[in-house]
């Protein structure tokens, strides 16, 4: 019998630029131009400067950049630093998989790291992006990861190595020895990301990532891991409560179609809040309240929604990652901002005395009878009470951004746009647009890196 490692092996070498649907490749496109916004804005943020200034200590010479920065250094490093600016914005995508939901888009910092080490072309660029989004998928619909009390980034170890090693052209037997190398280290609890969340929660993926680079190196120059990595009695997907079949049928699925589930957000918070910040928006819009209209507000949501985002740890947020997983905070700053974008997760907006008085006013509530209709739909519904005595009620099940309701073309670009303005230019945003929608005829991918970097002021 084929083991679920050959299996994952197996169909990261049969992934090829020309045997992508046009679809995946459109999707992968928008994919890694809203994640370079996203990376370039998270490039100000305290967790990746903090990220950016240790991988500086190092001083190690390499051909990988440090979006941003322009310093070049080992891909591990790089894909780390990268990875925190990418991941601290919560503003990157989502997959809500059957089992357990994800961000598929944190490969991309390692791919980028590998792809300019090797001097990959775009198109070989663009698989390596694909197969990473696809695996990230896969798992999340067929890996209960979350269950046993681990984390979602745990997925990293499994997917990074095999992209790393694809990007390395790695044999048969070297790619396999990367993935039970990386396997056999790099499990994340999920006890990371409770409470007042702290910066563990931009890097818990880039770590695996580091983990899954470093482990395709060692298998390219003979390094062996254990075949038995994933599938023995105290392996793996053991530890995980996986499903053998299921990863089976995951592995061996003929469609590449998974990835084309894949969010990517309109508003900057958690995942679980995009419909309760987009039902307040509209409410707050239609019936033109002001802040001091609105005598209370209510949210009922479903229980994971409750449980990330009602925790009362997080109900006076003082720092970005705990602000951007608390319902409270997200939903007065939406009330009143009309919007939840960059500006809403600056600190002094964070800390500001309007949001927090009217944080006071707003109570959440699960509501057992939405459960069934998750991860499908995201069903929130708001209820505002208003000093004159109206009582308002909007219920949304499916946010802008979901698959349902997908974001359009211009609409990535007018994100990825607000995302980088503060440091690129109309010339350079433009430039990096380009570059990103005709990746594929780019000889080297090092073209659409040297557009990343810049210092100080806007280029």
């Amino acid at each position: 019998m084929t083991s679920v490692l050959e299996s994952l092996c197996r169909f990261a070498k049969s992934v090829e630029f020309d045997t992508l649907d046009e679809r995946v490749i459109a999707g992968t496109k928008q994919l890694l131009l809203d994640s370079l916004g996203c990376i370039v804005f998270g490039y100000d943020e305290e967790a990746s400067r903090i990220a950016r200034r240790t991988v500086k200590h190092f001083a190690a010479p390499g051909r990988s950049t440090l979006i941003g920065d322009g310093v070049r250094t080992v891909p591990m490093l790089a894909s780390l630093a990268n990875g925190v600016a990418l991941r601290v914005t919560e503003y990157n995508d989502v997959f809500l998989g059957a089992r357990t939901l994800i961000h598929p888009t944190e490969i991309i910092p390692p791919v980028l790291a590998i792809a300019e080490h090797v001097g990959s072309s775009g198109a070989d660029t663009l698989a390596a992006i694909s197969l990473g989004l696809e695996l990230n998928a896969r798992i999340a619909n067929s890996v209960p990861i979350q269950d046993k009390g681990w984390h979602h980034t745990t997925a990293g170890i499994l997917v990074t190595p095999a992209v790393a090693g694809k990007l390395l052209q790695l044999t048969a037997p070297q790619l396999a020895n990367a993935v039970a190398i990386s396997c056999s280290y790099g499990l994340t609890p999920r006890e990371m990301h409770g409470g007042a969340l702290s910066m563990m929660r931009s890097i818990a993926y880039p770590l695996t990532s580091y983990t899954g680079i470093l482990a395709a190196f060692l298998a390219q120059d003979g390094f062996t891991g254990p075949p038995t990595a994933l599938e023995g009695a105290a392996g793996l997907l053991s530890q995980l409560g996986a499903d053998r079949s299921a990863l089976d049928a995951a592995f061996d699925a003929p469609d590449f179609q998974i990835m084309l589930g894949d969010s990517i957000k309109r508003y900057g918070c958690s995942t679980i809040g995009q419909t309760a910040v987009a039902a307040t928006i509209q409410l707050v819009t239609e019936n033109n309240l002001s802040p001091d209209d609105i005598e209370h507000l209510h949210v009922s949501t479903f229980k994971m929604a409750w449980d990330i985002g009602a925790e009362p740890a997080r109900r006076f947020p003082t720092t970005k990652e705990s602000a951007d997983h608390s319902m409270y905070y997200y939903v007065a700053a939406a009330a009143i901002d009309r919007d939840l974008g960059p500006r809403q997760f600056e600190l002094s907006r964070i800390n500001s005395g309007d949001i927090r008085h009217l944080i006071e006013k707003i109570s959440i509530e699960w509501d057992p009878s939405l459960d069934s209709q998750w991860p499908r739909t995201r069903p929130t519904r708001v209820d505002v009470s208003t000093r004159d005595g109206r009582q308002l009620s909007l219920r949304l099940e499916i946010p802008p951004g979901d698959p349902q309701n997908m974001l359009s073309e211009s609409e990535v670009a007018a994100k990825f746009q607000g995302l980088s303005e503060r440091r690129l230019s109309r010339h350079r945003q433009r430039m990096i647009r380009e570059t990103v929608s005709h990746l594929e005829s780019i000889p080297n991918v090092g073209q659409l890196m040297t557009l990343l970097s810049f210092e100080g002021t806007v280029v």
